[in-house]
């Protein structure tokens, strides 16, 4: 029979402007505008990305009306069909 392996659970605390709640929900929602405009610009359904990514039509549905919050790995399958992976960039400086 095989173990189930549990992993620890990270907390994490930033004090930080930029993590603010709103800025995260800005943020995702930007992400996933950009999911949703790509897949129509190049003119792609649901169910092939989802023939392409192994990610189920009814995940990407939930995941493009933020009914969810998907995991990293979900992202990454679901932009790979459409020539795409995710990036870590610097935050811009605000303009003053």
């Amino acid at each position: 029979m095989r173990k189930k392996r549990v992993l620890p659970k990270m907390n994490i605390n930033i004090e930080s402007d930029e993590a603010s709640d709103t800025s995260v929900e800005a943020l995702a929602n930007s992400l996933i505008k950009a999911i949703v405009d790509t897949r129509h610009e190049k003119g792609l359904l649901q169910e092939q990305i989802q023939n392409a990514s192994g990610v189920p039509q009814s995940g990407i549905y939930r995941l493009e009306r933020r009914v969810c919050d998907p995991k990293l790995t979900t992202m990454i399958r679901v932009l790979r069909p459409m020539g795409m992976t995710l990036a870590v960039v610097p935050i811009s400086e605000k303009p003053q």
